[in-house]
């Protein structure tokens, strides 16, 4: 039983080292270690080669493109076991992480993608990223096939990399694909889209670093408009796949309203907006949330991002008979 970690790095040299032996002290130890360089300028090399001579799991490979997702998918190519297990040049994977993802992935074989929860690796720049901490508090807190599946237009519901997956999804679904928006989440939508199940183990498997020179602070596939503009893509198509092509937007505020008005282009329109009052101008009328329609006359998206009011808004909708996933999604 197999297992391809795949672990694509660029001018790691200072943390590639700690990365690698995390996974070469697995407790489960029938795998492969594939690290994929992408055309390093330090000493990164100099690390693999040293590994590769200790220990043979470890199959040392240049990118044939450039860039993380030509990287990626350069690992899964050559890639030999049932599972892939991803994981990331400056993190580190606890002891036991592949052997709880596989018995999970063997306990529940319905499953095709297993994650886990991570831990906030302090780091001396660290302290300053609050939304960074507060994200990992939200996305430990979603566990269940459910919680995932109806978190999904959220953020992305999934560490990139605490991800454990079935090899045959690439063959049935497609890899990694390049473009202007986050290459994992893309493809979290688009494996749940075609009925791909996924929940995690319970567990703190996986160190994750934050630090200046994390992707998703400075390249602009990872702003939040770029999550915006994914999410809406595959929104809009399961609004219409579910026969809705008519929202009520709760959210009133100009940012709200640019990243509602994203669905327009799809052939979804707007009935109304929802907010505290009903006082804010925008194009379509706006009502308070008291004035609410019962659910069989509105399917609600909250585009609120502020979590303590996601929470409230979720329970408002429930003690209305909304239903998370048939009358309302929680999308901000």
């Amino acid at each position: 039983m197999k297992i391809s970690v795949v672990l694509p790095y660029k001018n790691a040299s200072p943390t590639l080292e700690e990365a690698m032996v995390s996974i070469l002290e697995q407790s489960y130890g029938n795998f492969e270690l594939i690290v994929i360089d992408d055309h390093s300028n330090d000493d990164s090399r100099l690390v693999v080669e040293k590994w590769t001579k200790l220990d043979s799991r470890i199959v040392p490979i240049t990118n044939r493109g450039k860039g993380i997702v030509a990287a990626l998918n350069t690992g899964l190519a050559v890639a030999k076991g049932k599972y892939i297990a991803r994981m990331d040049a400056d993190d580190i994977s606890l002891p036991k992480r592949l052997e709880k993802q596989i018995e999970k992935m063997m306990e529940q074989p319905n499953l095709g993608l297993t994650s886990c929860l991570a831990e906030h690796w302090n780091t001396s720049d660290q302290h300053r990223d609050e939304g960074f901490q507060k994200y990992i508090h939200w996305v430990n807190s979603l566990v269940s096939e459910s919680e995932i599946y109806l978190n999904r237009f959220v953020e992305s519901p999934l560490p990139h990399p605490t991800v454990f997956f079935k090899r045959e999804l690439i063959d049935q679904f497609g890899g990694y694909s390049s473009g202007d928006f986050p290459e994992d989440y893309e493809l979290w939508l688009r494996w749940m889209k075609n009925g791909v199940k996924m929940e995690k183990v319970n567990e703190v498997l996986l160190k994750w670093r934050d630090g200046n020179n994390r992707l998703s602070r400075t390249d602009q596939r990872y702003h939040p408009d770029a999550f915006y503009q994914i999410k809406t893509t595959y929104l809009a198509e399961h609004l219409k796949k579910s026969g809705i092509r008519q929202v009520w937007i709760w959210g009133a505020g100009r940012k709200s309203r640019q990243r509602a008005k994203l669905l327009e282009a799809y052939g979804i329109n707007i009935k109304a907006y929802i907010d505290l009052n009903a006082d804010k101008t925008t194009t379509a009328k706006c009502i308070s949330y008291k004035d609410l329609p019962d659910p069989t006359d509105a399917f609600v998206l909250s585009y609120v991002a502020n979590r303590g009011a996601r929470e409230e808004i979720r329970d408002f909708l429930q003690q209305k008979d909304y239903r998370e996933g048939d009358d309302f999604l929680m999308v901000g």
